[in-house]
């Protein structure tokens, strides 16, 4: 019962784990921009043989996902889910991460001279965007109508 704080079908060790790997990944994203840190905090380089603190959080990452992953599916499962529609879930949630990694991984070849806004307006309005396609608004909708179909 320890591990089950927050709602009875989450493991709070693994959302937690998941937590932090995820916030050590955006932190080590901004590490090449940094002087004057440790070496064994940055990626190794292809051409040396070790091991560098940034080359582990990425694992940490997938060992946290593949622990989650049978569990959401088997609560699915439980819900009455078909597999049809666990199958189409997976299928629009792989999508909707791949369209968003393509949008946030080529941000850092944005040009300042072909477009018509700044790369931080750029960044902002994508993912605003990203949060208000693919927010579920099932909740919102029951409570406030016209508020959702305003927008």
């Amino acid at each position: 019962m320890r591990g089950q704080i927050l709602n009875a079908n989450r493991i709070f060790s693994i959302d937690v784990f998941r937590s932090i790997s995820m916030i050590l990944m955006i932190w080590v994203n901004d590490f090449w921009a940094l002087i004057s840190i440790p070496k064994w905090l940055k990626h190794a380089p292809a051409e040396e043989d070790y091991l560098g603190f940034s080359d582990l959080i990425f694992p940490w990452f997938l060992f946290a996902m593949g622990l989650s992953i049978p569990l959401a599916f088997s609560y699915r499962l439980k819900k009455g889910e078909t597999k049809y529609i666990l199958l189409r879930h997976i299928i629009f949630r792989s999508a909707a991460l791949i369209i968003m990694g393509l949008f946030h991984m080529n941000m850092e070849m944005f040009s300042n001279e072909h477009s018509l806004i700044t790369k931080p307006v750029f960044v902002l309005f994508c993912t605003t965007a990203f949060f208000m396609i693919w927010n579920d608004y099932s909740d919102n909708i029951k409570l406030n109508r016209p508020l959702f179909y305003s927008f």
